[in-house]
């Protein structure tokens, strides 16, 4: 049984050893069936910077995630962006700026209240009302670089993580779940 477990692993990683598509340290030992050696080669140690977003960077990422807000909650209009195509970083206020925005644009949708975030004003990072708006209905985190920091530059994935909170709260806000498949919702002694 092992010998033909050894066989069709080879016949399985020979065609990609053979493309380029893997390396041959990609196999463990005996998994092709004929070697107990370790393999030999040296992974390359994975970029530990995490790039600063521009604002083309977040441009595209806004115009993506507006459009599909715009489909899925079926409002009506093309997804536009006031940040511009530039290679500077993107700032504090034009995150806010286009989180404001959408949080005017999908408030009719809205089924739910969000419950109001407590949070302590002074440690804002700035004074935007808009800033403090969205940090009380939870679509910005109370403490995280959208809403804290001093320094006006974000990462990937500080970016990716405030679009992410963002639209996360949108997802709750606006949607109503069904008292049939929602255990919580269903009246007591359901069925029994």
């Amino acid at each position: 049984m092992a010998y033909l477990a050894a066989v069709l692993g080879l016949v399985w990683w020979s065609p990609l050893l053979a493309q380029g598509v893997i390396s041959p340290g990609f196999i463990s030992p005996g998994q092709a069936g004929d070697s107990d050696k370790a393999p030999k080669f040296k992974p390359k140690p994975a970029a530990t910077v995490d790039p600063v977003v521009t604002q083309a960077d977040a441009r595209r990422n806004f115009l993506r995630y507006e459009a599909i807000l715009r489909t899925r909650l079926k409002i009506a209009g093309a997804a536009t962006s006031d940040v511009p195509n530039s290679t500077k970083p993107v700032t504090r206020a034009q995150i806010v700026g286009t989180f404001a925005r959408w949080h005017t644009m999908i408030e009719p949708k809205q089924r739910s209240t969000p419950t109001a975030v407590k949070f302590d004003a002074a440690r804002l990072a700035t004074r935007d009302p808009r800033l403090a708006k969205l940090v009380r209905a939870g679509f910005v985190a109370k403490i995280g670089p959208v809403s804290t920091r001093k320094t006006d530059q974000f990462t990937a994935r500080e970016f990716g993580d405030a679009i992410g909170i963002f639209l996360a709260r949108a997802a709750e806000t606006t949607y109503m779940p069904s008292s049939k498949w929602t255990p919580i919702l269903q009246p007591d002694n359901v069925g029994g």
